[in-house]
């Protein structure tokens, strides 16, 4: 008797002290990867060059098709990545801009090293140029994908956008189509806030509901995420709230 008392006793010692490093290296394990996300994710956004900022690009260059690249004229520059939901939405109208608005010429610059998937389709093109790996991105600030600048003979930055739905595809084209026809104010495009800056109004309306920010949330601490719900490093933030 006392054998199989003391018998079911170490079985029991056992399996708490299993169970017991199970659940330990769970929560190390998670705790882990929230620091994982948290130090590697920029909660401070990259917000790349702003609109009125002059480009200093380098005279002479080649893309990947080793077409020469001199940086004159109109220019629309795409950053993106393969591996972007927005940039993959970006790319079908893009075939179309770039055949119809000769006029501008068009630089796709992948984040990656790897050859971007509107390529094949473009690279015949004589207004379309393709870059890879991260030279320009790091000359512009890090921009998000995709982002979008519209650059004007001088290399100012007249506009620029970040982002993109297929419920965009009116308003780029005709702020390309405006931009090919030499329009260069532009009042609707993107602006970079700087810290000590006063947020901008913003105005959301859901259903029959409608919330002003950051009003609403005056005298109280407010957190405000701008998130692409196509991005993986995104939904790990919502997975964390």
């Amino acid at each position: 008797m006392k054998t199989n008392l003391r018998f079911f006793i170490i079985i029991t010692i056992i399996i708490v002290i299993i169970i017991s490093t199970v659940f330990l290296y769970k929560i190390y394990n998670k705790s882990k990867t929230e620091n994982n996300i948290i130090s590697t994710t920029m909660f401070i956004p990259n917000q790349s060059l702003s609109v009125g900022t002059i480009v200093n690009f380098d005279t002479q260059i080649q893309d990947i098709s080793n077409k020469i690249v001199n940086f004159k004229g109109k220019k629309v520059f795409i950053f993106a990545n393969n591996r972007c939901g927005s940039c993959m939405y970006l790319n079908f109208p893009l075939v179309e801009w770039i055949k119809k608005f000769k006029e501008v010429d068009f630089y796709f610059f992948e984040s990656s090293n790897q050859q971007p998937l509107i390529y094949s389709e473009l690279k015949q093109e004589s207004n379309f140029y393709t870059f890879v790996g991260g030279e320009y991105f790091n000359i512009f600030k890090n921009p998000a994908t995709p982002t979008v600048f519209f650059i004007d003979e001088n290399n100012k930055i007249v506009w620029k956008r970040t982002g993109f739905q297929i419920s965009d595809y009116k308003e780029y084209e005709e702020r390309i189509e405006e931009f090919s026809k030499g329009k260069y104010d532009f009042n609707d495009y993107q602006r970079n806030i700087g810290l000590g800056e006063i947020f901008p109004e913003i105005i959301y309306k859901y259903k029959d509901d409608v919330f002003l920010f950051p009003d609403d949330f005056k005298g109280e601490p407010t957190i405000i995420f701008f998130l692409f719900s196509s991005c993986k490093s995104c939904r790990n933030i919502i997975d964390l709230m």
